[in-house]
């Protein structure tokens, strides 16, 4: 391999485009594509791959400095999944994550690579990859870019709606990632939207990505936003009008209402300029223009509700049922971490979807207990049956199938 390239110093185009993010003033894919651009030329055309496109993740993003909401607890509990476990355990790979720009996907994925530093973690982004495949083909390389993405023993790839329209890309993703699931080892995907929107994609590799585990992020509700706020706040003060304007207001992008607070703290500690509603909505107007009078009152929001506790649904009472049956059938020298693990992703599950799929894991977990402590013949089948119907979406009929 090559000698790695200089690292920019101070004052460089990496941090003014990392200031022009925080800002707002350039979204985080346009700041990519023109680091991309820098470095494409700065490397020149004998660099290795791991010089481009292996940049080690950025040591404070985290899991513990990771807002974790209601909209996101189940895809951290997954990644921290990723990190700890070995695939082989929980048999549901690929891990695939989508949610808006902006609500924490790069961070979940260099959350994983900085918790598994005893393993070896590739993380690369679509476009630096993309990049590289072009590379490969002009020095016909191919072969030894595969070979490098196969050596990992957990690979992230983010971005992965960037491949739209690649076949060639697409093929070879598609070959790593069918490798590393047959050989066992982790691979997690990020997007901005589900497998089921991507366009211009190989249907093999559709399949594949739909094959695994499919979670998203969403923005927490309005205190969760409040929450988040203090914490960009820094033990700094901001009117608490302001703090609920912001929450209110911005709704679906992390990275904005940072990028507002961030705004907003220069300009009242810079010219000392006090915070009102009316310099708030001159520094950061509503999303696409939207007029105020528009917009629902949050007191209207599920966050909200004052009537009181809430009928649990008919959702929650069969996965209670069915959580309680599991426990019913565990042998004594079970998992008990594992277990543990399993029953926190089905508490943090929100929708019908990510109920069902922490309920797919849990009867997979528990086959492969009862498989390793050669159990009960009967008992597995009946999982089996049952985490089939899980997965076409027939609960009612898995509960009646463990319940006989």
């Amino acid at each position: 391999m090559s000698e790695k390239p200089r690292q920019p110093g101070p004052g460089s185009l990496p941090d003014f485009l990392k200031v022009c993010v925080q800002k707002g003033i350039l979204d985080e894919r346009s700041a990519q594509r023109i680091e991309l651009y820098r470095r494409s030329r700065s490397f020149g055309k004998y660099q290795s791959t791991s010089a481009i496109i292996n940049d080690p993740p950025d040591s404070g993003l985290t899991f513990d400095n990771y807002m974790v909401c209601k909209g996101n607890s189940f895809a951290v509990e997954l990644a921290k999944t990723v990190a700890n476990m070995s695939p082989s355990r929980l048999p549901y790979n690929p891990l695939y994550i989508y949610g808006d720009i902006g609500l924490g996907k790069t961070h979940l994925l260099s959350a994983i690579a900085n918790a598994a530093r005893d393993k070896k973690v590739l993380l690369i982004n679509t476009a630096d990859l993309e990049t590289e495949h072009e590379r490969a083909e002009r020095l016909r390389s191919r072969a030894e870019l595969r070979e490098w993405l196969l050596s990992a023993e957990i690979l992230l790839v983010d971005d992965i709606q960037l491949c739209e329209g690649r076949e060639d890309v697409q093929r070879d993703l598609f070959s790593v990632l069918n490798h590393m699931t047959r050989a066992q080892r982790w691979v997690v995907i990020s997007s901005d939207v589900p497998p089921t929107r991507l366009a211009g994609v190989e249907s093999r590799l559709l399949s594949r990505l739909r094959g695994g585990v499919i979670v998203s992020l969403q923005m927490g509700d309005g205190n969760e936003r409040r929450d988040l706020i203090r914490l960009f706040l820094d033990e700094r003060s901001m009117p608490e009008d302001v703090v609920d304007y912001l929450a209110d207001h911005i709704t679906d992008d992390v990275r904005v209402l940072k990028a507002a607070v961030a705004q907003l703290l220069t300009l009242h500690e810079g010219p000392q300029t006090p915070l009102t509603i009316d310099i708030v909505q001159a520094v950061v107007p509503l999303p696409d223009g939207v007029p105020e009078s528009t917009k629902a009152p949050e007191s209207a929001s599920p966050d909200h509700d004052t009537t009181g506790p809430q009928t649990p649904t008919n959702l929650d009472v069969r996965a209670s049922q069915f959580e309680d049956m599991l426990a019913g059938v565990e042998s004594k020298d079970r998992d008990a971490s594992a277990m543990k693990l399993l029953k926190k992703m089905l508490a943090g599950a929100e929708s019908k979807e990510e109920q069902s799929l922490a309920l797919q894991i849990a009867v997979g977990e528990r086959i492969r207990q009862l498989r390793n402590a050669k159990g009960d013949t009967k008992a597995i089948q009946q999982l089996e049956q049952a985490l089939d119907l899980l997965r076409e979406g027939r609960m009612e009929e898995a509960i009646r199938c463990i319940s006989i």
